[in-house]
């Protein structure tokens, strides 16, 4: 397709991030739509609430220049309600490629490894940062935002 930015067309075959994440190891995996911000907003905080490494591909088509939500929309469904299991590994990088339809959802999540900040903290003897960020109190926090606003 043509745009200012690639005025004889794209010739690269379009990176699927999903795909990718999955085989790279990723322990969440998930995409969401723009036209369904309180699914949106869902996947986000599943992905906040989640031990590790989390992605959330947003969908979000252009409305100024291919104005496409009512054709995206309309190739659309919820991985929840086609009977998906997220943890099943297999099933998540078969619906990650998916051309006809737009599964959109958790495609996959596990507890099961330690996260990056886990194995980084057992190898050098520490809790993990998170955990001593938990103990500060509300004086230090205010007083470590102060020196960014």
């Amino acid at each position: 397709q043509k745009t200012k930015s690639t005025p004889d067309g794209s010739f690269i075959y379009p990176l699927n991030p999903l795909s990718t994440l999955l085989g790279a190891g990723a322990t969440f995996v998930a995409r969401g739509f723009s036209g369904d911000p309180k699914h949106l907003s869902f996947l986000i905080q599943e992905a906040i609430k989640h031990r590790g490494f989390a992605l959330v591909d947003a969908i979000s088509p252009c409305v100024t220049w291919h104005d496409i939500y009512d054709e995206v929309r309309q190739r659309m469904y919820k991985l929840e309600d086609s009977g998906h299991d997220p943890s099943d590994l297999l099933s998540a990088i078969k619906r990650a490629n998916e051309i006809e339809k737009i599964p959109l959802g958790i495609f996959y999540r596990t507890e099961e490894r330690p996260s990056f900040e886990e194995l980084v903290s057992q190898e050098i003897g520490r809790e993990p940062p998170v955990q001593a960020v938990k103990r500060l109190s509300e004086q230090q926090i205010k007083s470590v935002m102060a020196q960014f606003y």
